[in-house]
C-alpha cells in the first residue's frame, strides 16, 4: 500500500520539512520510507526533473538487520538538470514521521514530493504527489558584468542573470561615477557619488550622454520584492577619445609697430592632449581680394607680422 502524500510542515527560503504517515505494512515491517522529489517548472526552471529519491526514513528497530545505505542523493532538484548530483544533506527531526530537506533546494521554487514504503519483500508503489514552496528570498549579485562596445560619448554594458532570483521577477540597477582621464585620475576620496544609469529587467544597458576619453567606474545589483542583492565587482571602463573641440576667440595681446601679438583660451581636448593649433591670418590686398596665411603652432600665444 502506498503512503499517503507528505504534508509540509515547515519552509524556509532553502529547506521544507515534510511529515508524513507510515502505511499499512502488509504483512511485513516497514524497513524504509522512500522521499521523492522533483522541481516543478517556474519562472527560474524550464522543464521539470524526474522523480529521483532525496531522502529516506529508517525504521531504527531493523537497523541491525539491514546493510548499512549510501547517502541518499538529490539529484538536479531545482536545476533542471539530473547529471548534477550532491549529496543530501537531509536531517530527521523526529525518527518516525518528519524529515528536513536542506539540499539543493532554492528560494521560491516549487517542489512535488511523493512517498513509497520499502519491506523485505520490495517497494511499493510511489504515492500521490504534493506540490509545496520554499518561501520567497532576496536575490544573489549579478554576474559577469561586463563592457560590450563604446564611443567617445557612450558606453553599452551587459550582466548576467544571479545564480538565485529569490524566486520574484527581478530590476537591475546599474550605477555609474566619473573617475576623471588617463592624465588626471580620481582617487576614491575624489570621486563623486554613485548615481543611477539604469533601472529595469534587462540584462544590458546602453549609458549616453558621457563625455569623450573619461573613465567610469560601474556596479550593478539586483532588486526584488523582498529586499536588493550586494552589487557586483565595480567594472573600470572608458570611453573613447573624440577630437578637440574649437578654442576660444582670439584676443589682441598687444600692438607692435609692425607686429599684432595675439592669443587664445586652450581647447578642450576631449579625452586626449591637445598637439597643436592652427592660426590662420586674412589680409586684404590693395586689389581688395584676400590673402589667406595659415600657421600651425603648438603654443597660444603668436606674433603676428605682416606679408611682404
Amino acid at each position: 500500500m502506498s503512503p499517503e502524500p507528505p504534508v509540509l510542515s515547515v519552509a524556509g527560503t532553502k529547506f521544507l520539512g515534510l511529515t508524513f504517515t507510515l502505511p499499512n505494512a502488509q504483512g511485513a515491517p516497514i524497513q524504509r520510507i522512500l522521499v521523492y522529489a522533483r522541481a516543478v517548472a517556474s519562472s527560474a526552471t524550464s522543464a521539470l526533473v524526474k522523480n529521483e529519491t532525496v531522502a529516506f526514513y529508517q525504521n531504527p528497530a531493523l537497523l541491525a538487520q539491514m546493510v548499512p545505505e549510501p547517502d541518499p542523493i538529490l539529484a538536479g532538484v531545482g536545476r533542471g538538470n539530473a547529471t548534477n548530483t550532491t549529496t543530501s544533506t537531509a536531517q530527521f527531526q523526529n525518527e518516525h514521521k518528519n524529515v528536513i530537506l536542506k539540499s539543493g533546494l532554492h528560494p521560491g521554487h516549487k517542489y512535488a514530493f511523493s512517498l513509497a514504503a520499502v519491506n523485505k519483500v520490495g517497494t511499493g508503489q510511489i504515492g500521490q504527489e504534493v506540490i509545496v514552496s520554499t518561501e520567497y528570498d532576496k536575490p544573489t549579485s549579478p554576474l559577469a558584468l561586463n563592457l560590450v562596445s563604446r564611443t567617445s560619448n557612450s558606453l553599452r554594458i551587459e550582466w548576467q542573470m544571479p545564480e538565485e532570483n529569490g524566486g520574484l521577477p527581478l530590476v537591475f540597477r546599474l550605477s555609474i561615477r566619473e573617475m576623471g582621464t588617463m592624465l588626471s585620475r580620481l582617487t576614491e576620496f575624489e570621486a563623486p557619488e554613485w548615481t543611477v544609469a539604469y533601472q529595469g529587467p534587462l540584462l544590458y544597458a546602453l549609458i549616453n550622454n558621457l563625455k569623450p576619453g573619461r573613465f567610469y567606474d560601474l556596479r550593478v545589483r539586483a532588486e526584488n520584492d523582498k529586499g536588493m542583492s550586494d552589487f557586483t565587482l565595480t567594472l573600470c571602463a572608458n570611453t573613447t577619445a573624440a577630437p578637440p573641440l574649437p578654442p576660444g576667440s582670439v584676443n589682441l595681446a598687444s600692438i607692435g609697430d609692425l607686429s599684432l601679438d595675439v592669443q587664445w583660451p586652450p581647447a578642450d581636448p576631449q579625452g586626449s592632449s591637445v598637439l597643436s593649433y592652427t592660426l590662420q591670418k586674412v589680409e586684404m590686398t590693395l586689389k581688395c581680394d584676400f590673402r589667406i596665411t595659415t600657421f600651425q603652432k603648438t603654443q597660444r600665444r603668436f606674433q603676428i607680422f605682416p606679408s611682404l
